[in-house]
């Protein structure tokens, strides 16, 4: 198994280029949700789809463990196997933390060595069985899904709400997942 911490200075090079770019934008503000329960939040999560990120190249079979560690705060470990299911396993983990109780959907997300990034939850199933997540540079961008599919109907609702929030969901990678 071969396991990396992140961050990695491509990373905390991304992230300061996000940063920049994002003084710059002239997007505006990205809504979030306005109610997370971090409980109902926790659990394992399928990434169906991201904005390619230089981390996550080549990355199958994509799963994230969330696991609440305290009232505003949640340990965030994804993992997925390098170049193809059986591929070696890549482990990276962070620590979120809600910076306003009063928007639980905001999260500031601790890489390590002093890099944060922003989690904001932007769409939200109602019992929890999805879940997208971007930054408000419209850089990043992930679907996540409790089960390893989102039917048609859904994704194209997720989909066309992400476009009407400003990402380019033509750049979307989809992740491949064992059926």
């Amino acid at each position: 198994m071969i396991t990396s911490k992140v961050p990695s200075l491509a990373i905390a090079v991304s992230l300061l280029v996000s940063l920049a770019i994002g003084a710059c934008s002239k997007d505006p503000p990205l809504d979030t949700v306005s109610n997370v329960d971090l409980k109902r939040y926790q659990g394992k999560w399928f990434e169906i789809a991201k904005l390619p990120r230089a981390t996550q190249t080549d990355c199958y079979g994509t799963v994230g463990m969330y696991t609440l560690t305290g009232a505003q705060t949640i340990n965030l470990a994804h993992q997925c196997n390098v170049g193809s299911f059986t591929g070696p396993a890549h482990l990276s983990q962070a620590n979120g933390q809600v910076t306003d109780p009063s928007v639980a959907s905001k999260l500031s997300v601790d890489f390590g060595g002093g890099y944060y990034g922003d989690y904001w939850i932007i769409d939200l199933g109602a019992n929890y069985e999805y879940a997208v997540v971007g930054h408000p540079t419209r850089q990043y961008l992930w679907i996540l899904s409790r089960t390893s599919t989102l039917d048609a109907t859904t994704l194209a609702s997720i989909l066309k709400r992400a476009q009407d929030k400003g990402f380019d969901t033509s750049q979307l990678k989809y992740t491949p997942q064992a059926s």
